[in-house]
């Protein structure tokens, strides 16, 4: 393996718009906003209805919202199997 080093020749001066997010979810809310979740959704509704004209899912953004939360939990919290994100026993973890 070679390693190469690299240094960073960009502007490293943040905006304030940028350096007053401090939750996570305000850094995702600044990347991911309601017109991009309401994008996403118009456009997996539009993909249903042309897969399948005769029964197309109804995607609205409060589901696209919790699509993505559910996606972003499943990628931090490792399970042995899809099949145990869904299952009844419930299961607890805690936030270090």
């Amino acid at each position: 393996m070679i390693l190469m080093a690299f240094s960073f020749t960009g502007n490293v001066v943040l905006g304030e718009h940028f350096t007053s997010l401090v939750t996570p979810l305000q850094f995702f809310c600044y990347f991911f906003t309601d017109e991009i979740i309401q994008y996403i959704a118009h456009q997996t509704a539009l993909y249903s209805v042309q897969q399948f004209p005769n029964n197309p899912l109804v995607i609205t953004k409060a589901d696209m919202e919790r699509f993505i939360g559910i996606a972003m939990s499943m990628s931090l919290v490792k399970l042995a199997s899809s099949r145990r994100y869904w299952s009844i026993h419930q299961f607890t973890f805690e936030l270090v």
